[in-house]
Parts: structure tokens; sequence; C-alpha cells
């Protein structure tokens, strides 16, 4: 919950174009890819908060899990592409 507000105020912060231009794109991006973990601590905590899940067959886990297993495979893609221009470059 604080983590993922404060990685939120961080980026709400630095939205702005001249944040943008005094930090750097590089830097900029760098922060604003914590996202990806915002997102990873919310669904995590809905999983183990939300009392949608005590039954995880019922509609809502099961939308959760495969979207979340799409979500990953789509990270997974975007790592593995990433990884792969970064040791090309080496």
């Amino acid at each position: 919950g604080q983590i993922s507000s404060f990685i939120l105020l961080l980026m709400a912060l630095t939205s702005f174009d001249f944040i943008i231009d005094k930090l750097g794109f590089k830097k900029w991006k760098f922060l604003h890819r914590f996202v990806y973990l915002v997102g990873i601590l919310v669904l995590f905590h809905a999983l183990v908060l939300g009392s949608h899940f005590q039954n995880i067959f019922e509609p809502i886990p099961v939308v959760f899990s495969i979207a979340l297993i799409f979500l990953l495979i789509l990270e997974g893609k975007r790592l593995y592409i990433y990884f792969n221009k970064a040791s090309i470059s080496n």
C-alpha cells in the first residue's frame, strides 16, 4: 500500500515536461517503469486481501488469473527483447 502509493506519487510529480527535461529521458523512463512493480504489488494486495478471492473458482478470481498470466507473458516478452538487445550491444 505505502510503497505503491509512494511510487505513484513520484511518478505523478515527474510527469511534467519540465521535470522530464531536468531529469533526462533515460532517468525519467527508468522511474516510470516502476509502474510494473506497482501493478504487481496492487495485484498481490488484491489477491491476498480481497474478499472475492476466497473461492478461486468464482468468475472474478478466474478473470484475474487469466489477466495476470497475460500480463506476465507480455512483460516476459518485453524483458526478453530488452536483454537480447543489451547482450547484442556488448
